[in-house]
């Protein structure tokens, strides 16, 4: 091995090994991820030697690679490597003699991961939302109707090989190996067992009586005409064609990858199990049944369907030519189902996401299990459907009739949405953000549960609607002729047309909106909440308006011929038309009330005012024939209509009928003598409220318009449950207008162009991330890949939190403001080389804090803030804010220490934030913050500090 000199007392030198290796060993130094390494100073230097036999010394480190490295106070190396890596890592260090003899090497390190670390592995599930409109199932993409030729004589069959010239009704038995047999005759039987080996059987006629059976391996059997025997298939990839009818007996493969093809009709059993098997029936399945076992099966009949058909785990598709009449139970699986015609059979689906598509009517119950399901009726629908929990789609293109008594649309927790064209049925959905659409009127009750629901009806609203919990909307382009119940939180009901005599509005508590674009001819009630009630027309409803308490608005664009009520609360009410009848009262709260009567017909207000506690205001135009109270507090009314003389004459009542205002206006001075403690002119005020009314404008759910949505699930297994901030990197091929949100926050495209999405500790998959774009995604190139990087990036790039693990770690900030945890572990923590401010918080260990700035003494310092910093065991390295000087030599350890306690001290602010200080006497700048949990620093206590690689103790305040 080359045994590098350092020449004497600082002459020329020989170049060190550009790899130091451990001493008596041919291996690179060796650390893992989250685990600092002391490289023992007489480890590096066992192999230099100088010459004049002076103490060699490590005085210098640079060039650090993939972590950081510095010397401590023993001359020991202590490396910590980036948080996360794993890889090659290296630095640079100066060896000297002490007499200004130096030389220069390289150490390199393997890093590995984590010993025992399980290697993750990534399991991706993508589910196609896209909008029912424009990708819609429309059956099966090809229908095997025919399992083709192929060879029925020849020499490749070793065992029997058969010909039959005319009708054979002879037993045959095959043996075992390849075996063949043709039947020429046009009417056959007998029993055909075949036994094991890849099987050929060609029957030119029918096969009436009797039995085929094949063994194990992939046979091949076609019959030409009809099949009335019992056929058994075997274990293998089977192909079977019947060309005509299948009667009476069944048919029965084992597992394998199967193909059942019958021309005609089927009227027995047809049984595939394990396998992908493919089910073709040209004519009407009209008795037994279709049953699948576990694989991914398509089945298919061109006509109608009277049997019951069972489809088994995995992905299954049926569709069906004609009518359904007999039950469909699907299993476990992303199942597809389409009739072409109606249905009037229960389907029963499992968990996965079930698509089930019926042209014609449905009068069959639908029971959908977990999973995100989509159902569409083109008829109508008189029967139960039930979603189970997901996110599902129901959309009913004619009317839902189905109600409590033949079963109702209902669905569980999950984002549902429900687009039926005219609903007289009942529906209810579960809790969740769920979106009803109607395109008609509603003729059955409509009841959502808790989440943030959205009603939206084209016609009239016949029935009773109810809304829990959760911010719903409401929005009926037409009439409202039923009682509505919105629950708690802020509800907004829109109203096109008017509410009639017959119905209701009531809204929970909440910061409410009611806006009725015609007349009221029923009660509305707010609970508690800062409400607003707008109607466009006349209120005609003696039971009017009553409005909880807070700050409530009401503004009517016509004349009211009822009550209004506001509670508690500053309330705010213009009327622009007149108050012919009832009465107006507001609670307490400083409440402002203008009658209008703007309307070109003006008439006399003959409804009552009452003004409660408070200081109130009240406009009146035109002439009054009722009581006006202003009730408790310092009350003003603004009467425009009236002079000073026709107050004094007691015109209209008008002085008889005003009582309790403290200040009374006309419209040509106030009043001075009155009795009633006036105290001035009162100023003319303004509404703030508009009565104005936008058109209802309704957005179908399921549109023309192309609308590509895909939810993606990631399962994450065999990951460290003890590694906190690994993440999962999503890579989704690009599309135009690609947008991709995770609980619901939009995703900004990592450099490399994945989507990165934390994972909390112990924490082992996804769910709901979702993916929309204007055109088609390429699923099948959806992936993701775990990356054990043990840190979480959260937030912008501009405020970012970085979290160490539990081990030794290096972690590293960006150009903005970050946050660093060190977490448990020895941690060496760095802001980042830039100007913003950084919060270093140490965690459990012996930490290292780096403070770094891009400026100079004379520019200032944007400080760290620097927490959990623990005195007696934490270190500060300040290699980037000081310079030593020229006159100081950087070897003598004792000059440098002088320096440093010179030029390092401490600050503090009246509440007693101390701060650490850089500069000498008189020119000193503070260049960061400690902060919660750190350790007091007093004149006589030391701390430890890092200036040029090397680790020194000393008083911060000399």
């Amino acid at each position: 091995m080359f045994q590098p000199e350092l020449s004497k007392d600082g002459g020329d030198y020989f170049t060190l090994d550009s790899t130091i290796l451990r001493s008596g060993s041919e291996d690179a130094l060796l650390s893992t991820t989250g685990n600092a390494v002391i490289i023992s100073a007489d480890d590096l230097l066992a192999n230099d030697t100088d010459i004049d036999d002076d103490s060699l010394s490590i005085v210098a480190l640079d060039n650090v690679q993939n972590g950081y490295a510095y010397i401590n106070s023993n001359g020991d190396v202590v490396f910590t490597p980036k948080v996360g890596y794993s890889g090659e890592a290296s630095f640079d260090y100066t060896v000297s003699d002490g007499q200004g003899g130096t030389d220069t090497a390289t150490v390199s390190l393997n890093v590995s991961s984590n010993i025992g670390l399980s290697t993750p592995t990534v399991a991706v599930t993508v589910n196609d939302q896209s909008s029912l409109g424009d990708s819609w199932y429309q059956g099966l993409d090809s229908k095997n109707s025919s399992i083709g030729s192929k060879e029925s004589t020849g020499s490749r069959f070793n065992g029997e090989n058969k010909e039959f010239s005319s009708n054979n009704w002879n037993n045959e038995n095959g043996t075992g190996a390849d075996d063949n047999y043709v039947y020429h005759g046009t009417n056959n039987g007998g029993t055909l067992n075949t036994k094991n080996g890849e099987d050929t059987i060609l029957v030119e006629g029918s096969y009436a009586s009797g039995s085929i059976s094949t063994g194990d391996s992939a046979d091949w059997v076609h019959i030409e005409g009809n099949s009335s025997v019992e056929i058994d298939l075997g274990n293998g990839d089977n192909q079977l064609q019947v060309d005509g009818n299948h009667n009476s007996k069944g048919i029965k493969a084992n597992s394998g990858d199967d193909t059942v093809v019958i021309g005609g009709s089927s009227n027995s059993t047809i049984d595939v199990s394990h396998g992908d098997n493919t089910v073709y029936v040209g004519g009407s399945n009209n008795s037994g049944s279709i049953t699948t076992g576990d694989g991914k099966d398509e089945v298919y009949v061109e006509g109608s369907n009277s049997a019951s058909i069972s489809l088994g785990g995995n992905n299954d598709e049926l569709e069906i030519g004609g009518n359904n009449s007999s039950e469909i139970k699907l299993g476990t699986g992303d199942d597809k189902v389409r009739i072409h015609g109606d249905n009037s059979n229960k389907i029963d689906s499992s968990s996965g996401h079930t698509e089930i598509n019926v042209d014609g009517n449905n009068t069959g119950s639908i029971d959908l299990d977990g999973g995100d399901d989509k159902v569409r009726i083109g008829g109508t629908t008189s029967s139960q459907i039930t979603l189970g929990n997901g996110d599902n789609t129901v959309f009913v293109e004619n009317t839902n009739d189905a109600d409590a008594t033949a079963g109702k649309i209902s669905s569980g927790t999950g984002d549902d949405t429900i687009v039926l064209m005219q609903n007289s049925g009942e529906i209810q959905s579960g809790n969740g953000k769920d979106s009803i659409y109607v395109g008609g009127n509603t003729n059955g009750s409509i009841d959502t549960d808790n989440g943030d629901d959205t009603l939206q009806v084209s016609g009239n609203v016949n029935a009773h609607v109810s809304t829990d919990a959760g911010q719903d909307t409401l929005l009926v382009k037409g009439d409202v002729n039923a009682s509505v119940d919105l629950g708690d939180d802020a509800d907004e009901i829109r109203v096109g047309g008017n509410t009639n005599s017959n119905a209701s509005i009531s809204s929970g508590e909440g910061d409410d909106t009611v806006e009725i674009a015609g007349n009221v001819n029923a009660k509305i009630t707010t609970d508690s909440g800062a409400d607003d009630v707008v109607i466009g027309g006349n209120l005609n409803s003696y039971d009017g308006i009553n409005t909880g308490s807070d700050n409530d608005n009401i503004a009517i664009g016509g004349n009211v011929h009822g009550n209004i009520s506001t509670g508690s609360g500053d309330d705010e009410l213009i009327i622009e038309g007149h108050s012919s009848q009832g009465k107006i009262e507001t609670g307490d709260g400083n409440d402002s009330v203008f009658l209008m009567n703007d309307n070109a017909d003006s008439e006399t207000n003959y409804g009552q005012v009452y003004l409660g506690e408070d200081n109130d205001y009240l406009y009146v135009n035109g002439q009054v024939n009722a009581k006006l109270d202003g009730g408790d507090g310092v009350d003003k009314v603004y009467l425009a209509s009236y002079t000073l003389a026709d107050y004094n004459n007691n015109v209209d009542n008008i002085r008889s009928n005003t009582k309790n205002f403290e200040s009374i206006q006309l419209n040509d001075g106030f009043v001075t003598d009155t009795g009633n403690n006036i105290d001035g002119a009162v100023t003319l005020r303004t509404s703030s409220l508009s009565t104005d009314v936008d058109e209802i404008v309704l957005t179908s759910p399921i549109t023309s318009g192309t609308v590509h949505k895909y939810s993606v699930d990631v399962a994450v297994k065999d990951l460290e449950s003890s590694n906190d901030g690994n993440f999962v990197s999503v890579t989704i091929p690009s599309a135009s207008g690609l947008t991709v949100t995770y609980a619901g926050a939009t995703l900004s495209a990592e450099a490399d162009g994945t989507y990165k999405v934390s994972l909390a500790d112990g924490e082992t998959s996804i769910s709901g991330l979702v993916i929309e774009a204007d055109e088609v995604i390429d699923t099948s190139a959806i992936s993701a890949e775990v990356t054990l990087d043990d840190t979480s990036v959260f937030g912008e790039s501009d405020a970012d939190s970085i979290f160490g693990t539990s081990g030794d770690d290096f972690l590293t900030g960006t150009s903005g403001e970050d946050t660093l945890l060190g977490n448990a572990g020895d941690d060496v923590l760095f802001g980042g080389d830039d100007e913003a401010v950084d919060t270093l918080i140490g965690g459990a260990g012996e930490d290292i804090f780096i403070l770094d700035n891009d400026t100079d003494l004379s520019d200032g310092f944007t400080q760290d803030v620097i927490m959990d910093f623990n005195k007696s065991e934490d270190a500060l390295d300040i290699s980037d804010l000081l310079v030593l000087p020229e006159d100081v030599n950087g070897e003598d350890q004792d000059a440098v220490k002088a320096f440093l306690e010179s030029n390092v001290g401490l600050s503090s602010d009246d509440d007693g934030t101390q701060h650490l200080t850089i500069g000498s006497a008189g020119n000193e700048q503070e260049v960061a913050i400690f902060g919660a949990d750190s350790t007091d620093i007093s004149a006589s206590d030391t701390i430890t500090v890092i200036f040029q690689d090397q680790e020194y103790t000393i008083n911060p305040d000399g």
